[in-house]
């Protein structure tokens, strides 16, 4: 599976005149040009937890590619043949967490 490349923007806000959320939306892809953006999550009217959430799914692309530089630098270091017996777990943690964000 492939995503579309990071940066994805900030969710952006669509409010009603009296200043009330009514659609908010993370886009990704493109250079920044409207023609090029695709929606990566729409929300209707969302609340404290689907912003936060939105905020999350922004962070998504940043956050696979340091789990992906960290788990290659525990695994380096064992390979090297440092005891690293503390960070094994961690190791597993985010191979997993990859493994998550690639849909496998």
């Amino acid at each position: 599976m492939k995503h579309t490349p990071g940066p994805w923007t900030d969710p952006r806000c669509y409010t009603e005149p009296n200043g009330d959320i009514y659609r908010a939306t993370v886009y990704c892809g493109g250079d920044g040009r409207a023609e090029k953006l695709r929606a990566a999550a729409t929300l209707s009217t969302p609340d404290e937890t689907d912003l936060a959430n939105l905020h999350l799914i922004a962070a998504a692309p940043e956050l696979l590619e340091i789990c992906r530089i960290a788990h290659d630098a525990i695994l380096g270091v064992t390979e090297a043949g440092w005891d690293i017996s503390t960070l094994k777990p961690y190791q597993y943690k985010l191979r997993f967490v990859i493994d998550k964000a690639k849909g496998k």
